[in-house]
């Protein structure tokens, strides 16, 4: 009888800290599998997973792990965040998830707007796919499972072209984080009194300025673009080479010639 009610009343227990905290572990438990699921999918390269795309580094061509990557940083920010919430410090713990939403935000930027090489070598993959298989239809072993399917055709005339076109190689890992982070900011600001709620809001600027950070070289390198175009429609060809290089300077992707 002792035992049974022991069992009753951790069962008890253990039901009213689920309803209590059920957020917060879905979410936490979704930003920890991210660490080792991918992030990128790469239509035939080695696919890398949240431990080995780089926070600040560009991914290599064999991935491999980092200590300052994408999965360690969610690691280390959400395991900060669960002590806060333990001490009772949710606004602190707050300001850790909304790091969370920020590498979150920030990976498909950084592939869009920072990394051209990498997208250009996403793309280029992608284009070269028909031939691969069907050289492996003609030469190897029939494969009888679903191939994953990519868009066959990208478009990359404006920033936002190219976010779209990044943003489809982002794999499971990174949906999983995204989805995590949400759910634990969601469930902290329930935590917080009516009156601290909108306070707590203004964290929102974290990751908006972090995107804003990243997005405003590309916007300038595409306005000088422009201009270069124009001007080099015009005959003004001192001026189009002025502007061309101008936008090479605020945007790789210009002086990489990818598209």
């Amino acid at each position: 009888m002792k035992l049974t009610s022991r069992a009753l009343v951790l069962a008890d227990a253990a039901a009213r800290f689920w309803m209590t905290h059920w957020l917060l572990i879905v979410g936490s438990v979704l930003v920890f599998a991210s660490a080792i699921l991918k992030w990128v999918n790469f239509p035939f390269s080695r696919h890398p997973v949240g431990l080995q795309v780089p926070l600040l580094r560009n991914l290599e061509v064999i991935p491999h792990f980092s200590l300052l990557s994408y999965g360690i940083g969610g690691i280390a920010v959400l395991t900060i965040g669960i002590v806060l919430v333990w001490r009772s410090a949710t606004l602190p713990a707050l300001a850790a998830a909304a790091l969370l939403i920020t590498l979150w935000m920030a990976a498909p930027c950084r592939i869009a707007f920072q990394q051209p090489a990498l997208l250009g070598r996403l793309v280029a993959e992608t284009q070269e796919l028909s031939m691969i298989r069907g050289f492996t239809k003609t030469y190897l072993p029939v494969n009888y499972g679903t191939a994953e399917t990519y868009s066959k055709k990208f478009e990359f005339d404006t920033i936002w072209d190219r976010f779209l076109a990044a943003y489809s190689f982002l794999g499971l890992g990174w949906y999983c984080f995204g989805i995590g982070s949400l759910l634990i900011a969601i469930s902290l600001i329930a935590r917080l009194p009516a009156g601290e709620r909108v306070r707590a809001l203004a964290l929102s600027l974290i990751p908006t300025g972090v995107v804003i950070i990243l997005l405003t070289p590309s916007l300038i390198g595409e306005h000088y673009f422009t201009k270069a175009c124009i001007a080099q429609a015009q005959g003004a060809a001192e001026r189009a080479i002025r502007y061309y290089r101008t936008a090479m300077w605020f945007d790789r992707w210009y002086a990489q010639d990818i598209n």
